[in-house]
Protein backbone atom coordinates (compact mmCIF):
# COMPACT_ATOMS: atom_id res chain seq x y z
CA UNK A 1 0.00 0.00 0.00
CA UNK A 2 2.96 2.44 0.74
CA UNK A 3 3.72 2.54 -3.10
CA UNK A 4 0.21 4.20 -3.76
CA UNK A 5 0.07 7.03 -1.03
CA UNK A 6 1.36 9.54 -2.92
CA UNK A 7 -1.10 9.20 -5.42
CA UNK A 8 -3.73 9.11 -2.92
CA UNK A 9 -2.59 12.14 -1.22
CA UNK A 10 -2.37 13.62 -4.57
CA UNK A 11 -6.01 12.74 -5.27
CA UNK A 12 -7.00 14.12 -1.96
CA UNK A 13 -5.81 17.64 -2.28
CA UNK A 14 -7.36 18.07 -5.53
CA UNK A 15 -10.93 16.86 -4.33
CA UNK A 16 -9.94 19.59 -1.04
CA UNK A 17 -8.93 22.48 -3.65
CA UNK A 18 -11.54 24.78 -4.73
CA UNK A 19 -12.19 25.55 -8.55
CA UNK A 20 -10.13 28.65 -9.91
CA UNK A 21 -12.75 31.35 -10.67
CA UNK A 22 -14.09 31.27 -13.78
CA UNK A 23 -12.37 34.66 -16.15
CA UNK A 24 -15.15 36.72 -17.69
CA UNK A 25 -13.29 37.28 -20.64
CA UNK A 26 -16.70 40.58 -21.29
CA UNK A 27 -16.00 41.59 -17.97
CA UNK A 28 -15.63 45.77 -18.19
CA UNK A 29 -11.90 46.96 -17.65
CA UNK A 30 -11.43 49.58 -14.28
CA UNK A 31 -12.44 52.65 -16.35
CA UNK A 32 -9.43 55.56 -16.37
CA UNK A 33 -9.99 58.80 -14.83
CA UNK A 34 -10.06 60.59 -18.20
CA UNK A 35 -13.34 57.99 -18.67
CA UNK A 36 -14.88 58.24 -15.34
CA UNK A 37 -14.39 62.34 -15.73
CA UNK A 38 -15.69 62.29 -19.56
CA UNK A 39 -15.93 65.60 -21.24
CA UNK A 40 -13.36 67.92 -20.27
CA UNK A 41 -12.54 71.35 -20.72
CA UNK A 42 -9.13 73.27 -19.74
CA UNK A 43 -6.65 75.88 -20.57
CA UNK A 44 -3.74 76.16 -22.28
CA UNK A 45 -2.00 79.00 -20.38
CA UNK A 46 2.20 80.23 -20.93
CA UNK A 47 4.02 79.74 -18.02
CA UNK A 48 7.11 82.10 -17.44
CA UNK A 49 10.44 80.60 -16.10
CA UNK A 50 11.35 81.24 -12.74
CA UNK A 51 14.75 81.75 -13.94
CA UNK A 52 15.88 85.03 -16.06
CA UNK A 53 16.77 84.13 -19.64
CA UNK A 54 14.79 80.87 -19.97
CA UNK A 55 12.20 80.20 -22.03
CA UNK A 56 8.75 79.96 -21.02
CA UNK A 57 6.51 76.38 -20.75
CA UNK A 58 3.08 75.81 -22.25
CA UNK A 59 1.11 73.96 -20.22
CA UNK A 60 -3.14 72.82 -20.24
CA UNK A 61 -4.59 73.05 -16.69
CA UNK A 62 -7.64 70.78 -16.03
CA UNK A 63 -10.19 72.54 -14.72
CA UNK A 64 -13.67 71.35 -15.54
CA UNK A 65 -15.82 67.70 -16.29
CA UNK A 66 -19.39 67.12 -17.25
CA UNK A 67 -20.04 63.56 -17.13
CA UNK A 68 -23.68 63.92 -18.81
CA UNK A 69 -24.97 65.15 -15.19
CA UNK A 70 -23.98 68.66 -15.46
CA UNK A 71 -20.58 70.48 -15.29
CA UNK A 72 -18.51 70.57 -12.06
CA UNK A 73 -15.21 72.19 -11.33
CA UNK A 74 -11.99 69.90 -10.52
CA UNK A 75 -10.41 72.26 -7.82
CA UNK A 76 -10.09 69.65 -4.99
CA UNK A 77 -9.32 72.59 -2.90
CA UNK A 78 -5.95 71.78 -1.40
CA UNK A 79 -4.85 73.44 1.12
CA UNK A 80 -1.71 71.36 2.76
CA UNK A 81 1.07 69.81 1.51
CA UNK A 82 -0.55 65.75 1.37
CA UNK A 83 -3.66 66.78 -0.66
CA UNK A 84 -1.11 68.82 -2.91
CA UNK A 85 1.35 65.50 -3.18
CA UNK A 86 -1.71 62.98 -4.32
CA UNK A 87 -3.78 65.57 -6.57
CA UNK A 88 -2.16 64.16 -9.66
CA UNK A 89 -3.30 60.61 -8.78
CA UNK A 90 -6.86 62.67 -9.19
CA UNK A 91 -6.25 64.19 -12.89
CA UNK A 92 -6.11 62.07 -16.30
CA UNK A 93 -2.37 60.74 -17.33
CA UNK A 94 -2.67 62.19 -20.55
CA UNK A 95 -5.52 64.08 -22.48
CA UNK A 96 -5.34 64.96 -26.68
CA UNK A 97 -7.00 68.20 -26.24
CA UNK A 98 -8.82 70.65 -29.26
CA UNK A 99 -7.57 73.99 -28.71
CA UNK A 100 -10.11 76.71 -29.62
CA UNK A 101 -11.31 80.35 -29.97
CA UNK A 102 -14.28 82.07 -31.15
CA UNK A 103 -15.51 79.03 -32.75
CA UNK A 104 -12.75 77.70 -34.81
CA UNK A 105 -10.18 75.44 -33.71
CA UNK A 106 -6.41 76.72 -33.12
CA UNK A 107 -4.54 73.49 -33.01
CA UNK A 108 -4.42 70.00 -31.43
CA UNK A 109 -2.04 69.41 -28.36
CA UNK A 110 -1.17 66.50 -26.00
CA UNK A 111 -1.18 67.23 -22.26
CA UNK A 112 0.20 65.04 -19.99
CA UNK A 113 -0.27 65.38 -16.23
CA UNK A 114 3.13 66.01 -14.11
CA UNK A 115 4.39 63.90 -11.67
CA UNK A 116 4.48 66.82 -9.09
CA UNK A 117 3.29 70.00 -8.32
CA UNK A 118 5.15 72.15 -6.43
CA UNK A 119 3.28 75.09 -5.78
CA UNK A 120 -0.76 74.92 -5.12
CA UNK A 121 -0.25 77.72 -8.05
CA UNK A 122 0.47 74.14 -10.27
CA UNK A 123 -2.19 72.07 -9.45
CA UNK A 124 -4.14 70.37 -12.51
CA UNK A 125 -1.64 71.09 -14.98
CA UNK A 126 -0.23 69.06 -17.82
CA UNK A 127 2.68 69.74 -19.69
CA UNK A 128 2.75 69.73 -23.30
CA UNK A 129 4.45 67.30 -25.33
CA UNK A 130 7.13 68.72 -27.66
CA UNK A 131 5.50 66.67 -30.18
CA UNK A 132 2.26 68.95 -30.61
CA UNK A 133 3.40 72.80 -30.20
CA UNK A 134 1.63 74.92 -28.61
CA UNK A 135 -0.66 77.60 -30.78
CA UNK A 136 -0.67 80.90 -29.96
CA UNK A 137 -2.94 83.76 -30.36
CA UNK A 138 -1.63 87.74 -30.74
CA UNK A 139 1.63 88.82 -28.31
CA UNK A 140 1.67 88.07 -25.20
CA UNK A 141 0.60 91.26 -22.74
CA UNK A 142 -0.42 91.99 -19.05
CA UNK A 143 -3.83 90.67 -19.40
CA UNK A 144 -3.78 87.51 -18.35
CA UNK A 145 -0.12 88.13 -16.21
CA UNK A 146 0.11 85.42 -12.98
CA UNK A 147 1.17 86.69 -9.60
CA UNK A 148 4.95 87.77 -11.34
CA UNK A 149 3.60 90.37 -13.77
CA UNK A 150 5.59 89.25 -16.54
CA UNK A 151 3.56 89.52 -19.41
CA UNK A 152 2.12 86.11 -21.51
CA UNK A 153 -0.18 84.85 -23.60
CA UNK A 154 -3.82 85.16 -23.45
CA UNK A 155 -4.94 81.68 -22.35
CA UNK A 156 -6.63 79.55 -25.03
CA UNK A 157 -9.43 77.04 -24.17
CA UNK A 158 -9.18 73.73 -24.51
CA UNK A 159 -11.71 70.49 -24.68
CA UNK A 160 -11.05 67.28 -25.00
CA UNK A 161 -13.66 66.71 -27.37
CA UNK A 162 -13.48 69.02 -30.78
CA UNK A 163 -16.73 71.15 -29.93
CA UNK A 164 -16.14 74.49 -30.14
CA UNK A 165 -18.96 76.34 -31.96
CA UNK A 166 -20.53 79.33 -30.61
CA UNK A 167 -24.27 79.03 -31.23
CA UNK A 168 -24.99 82.09 -28.96
CA UNK A 169 -22.74 84.50 -31.24
CA UNK A 170 -20.69 86.22 -28.24
CA UNK A 171 -18.57 89.01 -30.11
CA UNK A 172 -17.14 92.38 -28.41
CA UNK A 173 -19.37 95.07 -28.85
CA UNK A 174 -20.35 98.59 -27.78
CA UNK A 175 -23.25 98.21 -25.24
CA UNK A 176 -26.73 99.98 -25.82
CA UNK A 177 -27.31 102.56 -23.27
CA UNK A 178 -30.39 100.73 -21.67
CA UNK A 179 -27.96 98.01 -21.21
CA UNK A 180 -24.83 100.49 -19.77
CA UNK A 181 -27.71 101.72 -17.45
CA UNK A 182 -29.09 98.73 -16.11
CA UNK A 183 -25.46 97.79 -15.46
CA UNK A 184 -24.26 101.11 -13.35
CA UNK A 185 -27.78 100.92 -11.76
CA UNK A 186 -26.48 97.26 -10.40
CA UNK A 187 -23.18 98.22 -9.69
CA UNK A 188 -24.65 101.16 -7.15
CA UNK A 189 -26.89 98.57 -5.76
CA UNK A 190 -24.42 96.47 -4.97
CA UNK A 191 -21.85 99.51 -3.26
CA UNK A 192 -23.77 101.59 -1.57
CA UNK A 193 -21.85 102.71 1.36
CA UNK A 194 -18.10 103.44 -0.55
CA UNK A 195 -14.90 104.45 1.14
CA UNK A 196 -11.59 105.95 0.09
CA UNK A 197 -8.13 106.86 1.37
CA UNK A 198 -6.87 111.01 0.73
CA UNK A 199 -3.63 109.13 -0.27
CA UNK A 200 -1.25 106.02 0.17
CA UNK A 201 0.69 107.45 2.98
CA UNK A 202 -2.55 108.88 5.00
CA UNK A 203 -4.28 105.30 4.37
CA UNK A 204 -7.30 105.96 6.32
CA UNK A 205 -10.39 105.12 4.55
CA UNK A 206 -13.26 107.59 4.95
CA UNK A 207 -16.67 107.56 3.54
CA UNK A 208 -16.95 108.67 -0.22
CA UNK A 209 -20.18 109.63 -2.44
CA UNK A 210 -20.21 109.12 -6.03
CA UNK A 211 -22.53 109.22 -8.90
CA UNK A 212 -23.71 106.25 -11.53
CA UNK A 213 -21.52 108.83 -14.21
CA UNK A 214 -18.21 107.91 -12.15
CA UNK A 215 -18.64 103.87 -12.59
CA UNK A 216 -16.37 103.25 -15.75
CA UNK A 217 -17.73 100.59 -17.89
CA UNK A 218 -15.78 98.62 -20.43
CA UNK A 219 -15.01 94.77 -22.07
CA UNK A 220 -18.35 94.59 -23.43
CA UNK A 221 -19.61 91.85 -25.16
CA UNK A 222 -22.97 90.78 -27.03
CA UNK A 223 -24.66 87.58 -27.82
CA UNK A 224 -27.08 86.35 -30.89
CA UNK A 225 -29.76 85.47 -28.21
CA UNK A 226 -30.11 89.13 -26.40
CA UNK A 227 -27.84 88.76 -23.25
CA UNK A 228 -24.62 91.85 -23.02
CA UNK A 229 -21.58 91.27 -20.35
CA UNK A 230 -19.92 94.57 -19.02
CA UNK A 231 -17.58 94.95 -16.81
CA UNK A 232 -17.63 97.99 -14.32
CA UNK A 233 -15.38 99.69 -12.06
CA UNK A 234 -15.01 102.47 -10.06
CA UNK A 235 -11.84 104.60 -10.61
CA UNK A 236 -9.33 106.60 -8.07
CA UNK A 237 -8.50 104.11 -5.48
CA UNK A 238 -5.84 105.55 -3.14
CA UNK A 239 -5.50 103.29 -0.13
CA UNK A 240 -2.86 101.55 0.33
CA UNK A 241 -3.50 97.69 0.21
CA UNK A 242 -5.62 95.08 -1.80
CA UNK A 243 -8.51 97.11 -3.37
CA UNK A 244 -10.56 93.04 -3.92
CA UNK A 245 -14.57 93.42 -2.40
CA UNK A 246 -14.59 97.24 -3.28
CA UNK A 247 -16.15 98.84 -5.84
CA UNK A 248 -12.77 99.54 -7.28
CA UNK A 249 -12.37 96.30 -8.22
CA UNK A 250 -13.90 95.34 -11.76
CA UNK A 251 -16.94 93.69 -11.30
CA UNK A 252 -18.53 91.64 -14.22
CA UNK A 253 -22.27 92.08 -15.23
CA UNK A 254 -24.28 89.72 -17.26
CA UNK A 255 -27.45 91.91 -18.67
CA UNK A 256 -30.44 89.52 -20.25
CA UNK A 257 -32.64 90.29 -22.85
CA UNK A 258 -35.29 92.20 -21.46
CA UNK A 259 -32.03 94.50 -19.59
CA UNK A 260 -31.98 92.51 -15.88
CA UNK A 261 -28.64 92.96 -14.66
CA UNK A 262 -26.90 90.09 -12.95
CA UNK A 263 -23.66 90.61 -10.69
CA UNK A 264 -21.29 87.74 -12.06
CA UNK A 265 -18.20 88.49 -10.07
CA UNK A 266 -14.83 90.23 -9.24
CA UNK A 267 -11.90 89.61 -11.52
CA UNK A 268 -13.28 88.19 -14.17
CA UNK A 269 -12.07 88.57 -18.31
CA UNK A 270 -13.90 86.83 -20.82
CA UNK A 271 -12.15 84.19 -22.68
CA UNK A 272 -14.14 82.27 -24.80
CA UNK A 273 -17.56 80.96 -25.60
CA UNK A 274 -18.59 77.74 -27.20
CA UNK A 275 -21.03 74.94 -27.14
CA UNK A 276 -18.43 72.44 -25.41
CA UNK A 277 -20.90 69.94 -24.42
CA UNK A 278 -22.92 69.94 -27.67
CA UNK A 279 -26.33 70.89 -26.04
CA UNK A 280 -27.20 73.78 -28.09
CA UNK A 281 -26.03 76.38 -26.01
CA UNK A 282 -22.95 78.33 -25.41
CA UNK A 283 -20.72 77.99 -22.40
CA UNK A 284 -18.47 81.01 -21.36
CA UNK A 285 -15.23 80.53 -19.60
CA UNK A 286 -13.77 83.32 -17.59
CA UNK A 287 -10.12 84.23 -16.70
CA UNK A 288 -9.93 85.01 -12.60
CA UNK A 289 -7.48 87.77 -11.37
CA UNK A 290 -8.02 88.80 -7.99
CA UNK A 291 -5.33 89.76 -5.09
CA UNK A 292 -3.09 86.45 -4.29
CA UNK A 293 -5.92 84.07 -6.57
CA UNK A 294 -6.38 82.80 -9.78
CA UNK A 295 -8.43 80.09 -12.01
CA UNK A 296 -11.04 80.20 -14.60
CA UNK A 297 -14.92 80.13 -13.74
CA UNK A 298 -17.51 78.07 -16.23
CA UNK A 299 -20.99 79.75 -16.72
CA UNK A 300 -23.53 78.28 -18.51
CA UNK A 301 -27.25 77.84 -18.71
CA UNK A 302 -27.94 81.82 -19.12
CA UNK A 303 -25.47 82.04 -16.62
CA UNK A 304 -27.63 80.54 -14.04
CA UNK A 305 -25.26 77.52 -13.44
CA UNK A 306 -21.94 78.11 -12.75
CA UNK A 307 -18.58 75.92 -11.74
CA UNK A 308 -15.28 77.50 -10.13
CA UNK A 309 -11.77 77.03 -10.31
CA UNK A 310 -9.75 78.71 -7.80
CA UNK A 311 -6.00 78.68 -6.52
CA UNK A 312 -4.16 80.58 -4.67
CA UNK A 313 0.20 81.93 -5.60
CA UNK A 314 1.16 81.92 -1.98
Amino acid sequence: MKQFAPLMLGLAAMACTPPAPAVDAQAPAAKSVAETLGLMVGALEEHPSATDGQPSEFKVRVLFANDGSGWKSLDLGCSDMPCLQQAPSKYPTEVNWTIAQAGAAKGNVTGIVEVEWPLYADIGTQYVSEETPAPKVGEPTLDFAGDDGKPVQRPLVAVSQPNFADPDGWAPADLAPEALAAARAEFRARFVDVQNCASPEENTPKPVTYTEQDVGMFAGWTSSKGWSLISAILDGYRCDGPMGGTAYAAQTFAISPDGVAVHLGEGLQLLDAGDYDKDGKSELVFHVSRYNEGGYELRHNDFAGHALFVFSYH
